[in-house]
């Protein structure tokens, strides 16, 4: 079960957001199918969830505007391995939605780390932090952005990229411990976007700890899709066997036709033969007869 509370300023204050509190994290309702996989491999962690928030238009952005453009360009440059969509510019008072941004409330004894509480739904987390090397929670937020594809992993980081600026302006609270962007699709695809990435040097988000991670897709579907694949490679197998076997068939036909003709021609001419020594004998008795 959970309980949902939602915080929301008046119509007039640019600074709302809507938060939710959270009795068993892998109840709630995911956005999307991918979502759904994460959270429901997640531990029944409780605590609060930031669900969306609203870009204030008396901010000045133009560091996050120039950020937007580096991001942009590192996804054209390395356009083999993502996603060419450009990065919308800025709405201000659009509503910004939140994959998994999330405070854990934890017993005072407990020293949680990332590796901990994603355990059982990720199958491990590369460090990609200029300095920060752990991944302690320390009771403090944990912005999470999960993507469908390795080729979105740079619109996933830009995300994180402007929550970081803008979140901690609406409330200092906003700080996260960890920043992690969950890939799902292929595995080796997601290995080869984590090792071709090109994160701007001036990113916001490589002053806290960050975390990519591959996740395995839960999908029946896909794994139906998968069996029909491999039952479809073996018709073909089979077929190509088939042909292979019925062409060896009839090359081994037509050599034995071809031999026995040639026994036949070749027994045709011994009889033949015979016939006319045959016949050279009758003529010589005829001769000796006569």
């Amino acid at each position: 079960m959970k309980m949902t509370t939602r915080t929301e300023g008046n119509e007039l204050d640019e600074r709302r957001f809507v938060l939710e509190e959270v009795t068993v994290l892998s109840d709630l309702s995911p956005a999307n199918y991918y979502e759904s996989q994460i959270l429901s491999a997640l531990k029944n962690w409780k605590g609060e969830r930031l669900l969306s928030y609203l870009l204030p238009s008396e901010g000045n952005y133009s560091i996050l505007q120039q950020m937007r453009e580096q991001f942009n360009d590192a996804q054209e440059f390395e356009k083999k391995y993502f996603s060419s969509i450009k990065i919308k510019q800025f709405v201000v008072n659009a509503s910004i939605e939140c994959d998994l941004y999330f405070k854990p409330q934890l017993d005072s004894d407990t020293d949680l780390d990332i590796s901990s509480f994603f355990s059982g739904a990720v199958n491990s987390l590369r460090n990609f932090s200029n300095k920060v090397e752990c991944g302690s929670m320390d009771q403090q937020w944990l912005f999470v952005e999960i993507s469908q594809g390795p080729q979105y992993l740079l619109q996933k980081l830009w995300q994180l990229e402007r929550a970081v600026h803008i979140l901690p302006l609406l409330d200092a609270k906003f700080n996260p411990s960890n920043l992690v962007v969950l890939l799902n699709g292929d595995e080796m695809e997601a290995n080869l976007a984590m090792e071709n990435i090109h994160i701007p040097a001036q990113a916001k988000i490589l002053q806290y700890p960050l975390f990519i991670g591959w996740t395995p897709t839960r999908n029946i579907f896909k794994l139906l899709g998968n069996l029909q694949t491999g039952q479809d490679e073996l018709k073909m197998e089979m077929e190509r066997g088939q042909n292979e076997l019925k062409m060896e068939m009839e090359r081994g036909q037509n050599e034995l036709k071809m031999e026995m003709e040639r026994g036949q021609n070749e027994l045709k001419m011994d009889i033949q033969g015979l016939e006319k020594k045959l016949e050279d004998i009758k003529n010589a008795l005829d001769f000796l007869t006569s």
